[in-house]
């Protein structure tokens, strides 16, 4: 439950120009290079956020990040900025207005509104903004790519602009592990039209990043790590550094109305020649709802630079809002009220039509069973007996885990010995057990009566999530005496 971790800052790259163009105007000023508050949560997990970037600031660490959202979030966030080594009663701030919205068939999409300034009625520092449209999409359910087209321009002194692209990609290879690369700035454009002799360019960034993330639902780690090379450009001179990251990010009573997280980052890298070593701590407060939830972000970044002390820096806070399937699912087992009790069943059980499938009542929210009854293909009637069922599926997902609710009563009246539910993502065709099963993207099986509530992980059988679409299932129980019993096949939405 360490939770330091190792961050290089590189959003804070255009707030360069900005402090440049100060020095070259008046006075000697150092401002210490951050993320300033883009992703709060980002800034106290460093680049190696960019196997993550679950959330709409973590487009700027990795425009893919947001591909495997779903529902919207919105954020907005502020930062006070260290004021050390400024000339004059410099008061410098940040701030960030942003959110994603995922349409089904079309990805998400992603924007972002940040400033960076100075409170200063006299300042020296020149306000910087940046505007940033993010598109991304999942290319297969392990892999994301995106990309952000930004605007940046400064709205004082040098009212200098540039316009820049961003691409990321993000692969799950595996429930627990991330690897995401980016580039940011691509083409590396220059802010225009000169100040004075001060030549700014966009600072380019690529960056290689690795999450290994613990698959305990409730109380989660994930440990992240980057390394990447940094190229920046001042009065001609062009050059490159390296840049390293590390750290780790421990949530706490994920299965509870209310759960809380501590995260720590260390970064080494350089700026503009100087050497950059920067740590940084953070906290989060997350209020969970079954389809959405509240998140309170703090960050603290220690000045980066020599000759300050360790309790000079940045502070940053943010508020993060998820809906729709972007929120945190307390755990079927504490969050009883998700689960309907006996008797609701039986009530609900005994609205429902009891024949055909096609006559179901609305309130199976499945859908009508395809029209044509499989179970009775003469191909396959020999296998099997037809068997009614009642019942609905309810989606319970979130961005963090995905839950999807059967409810189902077999309309068969013998005992049961075992029971499989078969989810295919294709029109099933009439075929035989051995290829239902071989087709399915995942089985869910058990011993004994069928359960009342049915719970899948939205996972496939090697473990990765399903890709969105309409997916469709069928029951299969085994009598006392052998016989195999099936029901026709239901489809059900999966985002």
């Amino acid at each position: 439950m360490s939770f330091l971790k190792f961050h290089k800052n590189s959003d804070g790259l255009n707030i360069w120009a900005v402090v440049l163009a100060a020095i070259f105007l008046a006075a000697p000023i150092a401002m210490a290079q951050s993320d300033y508050s883009k992703s709060v949560r980002g800034s106290a997990l460093g680049d190696g956020f960019a196997a993550l970037a679950n959330e709409p600031g973590g487009v700027f660490y990795n425009a893919a990040g947001i591909g495997f959202l779903k529902g919207y979030q919105a954020t907005v966030s502020f930062s006070r900025i260290s004021a050390f080594n400024m000339a004059g009663a410099e008061n410098p701030y940040s701030g960030l207005l942003g959110g994603s919205y995922y349409r089904e068939g079309w990805g998400t999409f992603g924007f972002n509104a940040y400033q960076m300034g100075s409170f200063y009625s006299n300042t020296l520092l020149n306000t910087t903004n940046n505007v940033t449209m993010t598109y991304a999409r999942l290319l297969n359910p392990a892999l994301a790519g995106g990309f952000n087209f930004k605007y940046v321009f400064e709205s004082n002194y040098g009212k200098r602009q540039a316009m820049d692209f961003d691409l990321g990609v993000l692969y799950k290879a595996s429930e627990a592990v991330g690897i995401g690369l980016a580039v940011e700035n691509l083409f590396h454009n220059e802010m225009i039209p000169q100040y004075g002799n001060d030549n700014r360019f966009l600072d380019r960034i690529a960056r290689l990043a690795v999450s290994y993330s613990t698959e305990d639902p409730e109380e989660p780690t994930s440990f992240v790590s980057a390394i990447g090379v940094k190229q920046q450009e001042l009065q001609g001179a062009r050059e490159n550094y390296g840049l390293v990251s590390v750290g780790v990010e421990q949530w706490f009573r994920n299965d509870f109305p209310l759960s809380w997280a501590l995260r720590g980052t260390y970064n080494m890298s350089k700026e503009y020649g100087e050497n950059l070593r920067q740590f940084a701590v953070g906290l989060s407060l997350r209020f969970n709802n079954v389809m959405n939830f509240w998140r309170i972000d703090y960050c603290f970044q220690d000045y980066p630079f020599e000759g300050a002390s360790t309790t000079t820096g940045n502070h940053l806070v943010s508020a993060v809002f998820g809906l729709g399937d972007a929120g945190a699912v307390p755990s079927l087992t504490r969050n009883k009220s998700a689960i309907p009790s006996e008797e609701q069943l039986s009530q609900e059980y005994a609205a429902l039509e009891p024949a055909n499938p096609l006559s179901q009542s609305r309130r199976i929210q499945h859908g009508e069973a395809l029209r044509k009854d499989y179970a009775q293909s003469s191909s396959d009637n020999n296998e099997w007996n037809k068997m009614n069922l009642h019942g609905r599926v309810e989606d319970l997902s979130s961005s963090r885990l995905t839950r999807y609710m059967f409810i189902l009563q077999p309309g068969f009246s013998g005992r049961i010995s075992a029971w499989k539910v078969f989810i295919h993502d294709r029109r099933p065709k009439p075929t035989g057990l051995e290829n239902m099963e071989k087709r399915a993207v995942k089985v869910l099986s058990g011993q004994g009566t069928v359960p009342g509530v049915i719970v899948w992980d939205g996972k496939n059988k090697d473990y990765f999530d399903c890709g969105g679409g309409r997916y469709y299932y069928s029951l299969v129980v085994w009598d006392a005496d052998g016989r195999i019993w099936r029901s026709s096949w239901y489809d059900f939405p999966v985002r």
